[in-house]
């Protein structure tokens, strides 16, 4: 068997190993997903009781998306409440700077305009009225979120953690919390904010 023969077989097995590899994570992947769509309200909220029973917040208004692959193109949030029940989903493409929001019978889009900071807004279809506007405003994931009829809310980290804990602020007082549902991956995210916030308005800063 000459050089360039092994160099071939050689090439081969590692493309070989290297195909089982993925094909083995994405199947490790998708075990780990099915299991984050069966978490509950109950299970997801541990991690934040000791800070909501602190700024007096309402275990009840907790929401909390989880995250799904639809296929190689495509990935979803798939939102539920403190009773378990689907709420929502925000579609991901891979490369569009547009994302779907369906909850019922109702779309929603949500758009990320080419800006110096990293800002997304939240329409109804394709209505031209804005719901809300995200806008990055500092270093550290500072951020805030302007609801027309509502008002400003102010997205801050109280302190350095790996779960990117945040509170929202509104008028200078802590209205909502929010953080990753577990510090290992990234697989979905929680809030609780008061449901005076429109549904809608309250998936989309889970979405972004």
């Amino acid at each position: 068997m000459n050089f360039e023969t092994q160099f071939l077989l050689f090439i081969s097995f590692v493309l070989l190993g290297f195909t089982g590899l993925i094909f083995f994570l994405l199947k490790v992947r998708k075990s780990e997903l099915k299991k984050d769509l069966l978490l509950t309200a109950v299970e997801v909220r541990q991690s934040i009781d000791v800070g909501a029973k602190e700024l007096g917040l309402t275990q009840s208004e907790l929401l909390f998306g989880v995250v799904q692959d639809n296929n190689f193109y495509e990935a979803s949030f798939v939102f539920k409440n403190a009773q378990n029940q689907i709420v929502g989903t925000t579609i991901y493409p891979a490369v569009k700077r547009k994302l779907k929001m369906q909850i019922e019978n109702e779309t929603y889009v949500i758009e990320f305009p080419l800006t110096m900071n990293r800002t997304a807004i939240l329409r109804k279809g394709d209505g031209q009225e804005i719901l809300a506007r995200y806008s990055s405003t500092g270093w550290f994931g500072k951020h805030e979120f302007d609801i027309p009829a509502f008002g400003k809310i102010l997205a801050q980290k109280p302190k350095l953690d790996l779960k990117a804990t945040y509170q929202y602020l509104l008028n200078d007082t802590v209205i909502g919390i929010g953080q990753k549902i577990q510090l290992q991956r990234e697989s979905g995210r929680l809030v609780l904010l008061p449901s005076t916030l429109p549904l809608e308005v309250r998936l989309f800063i889970l979405s972004v």
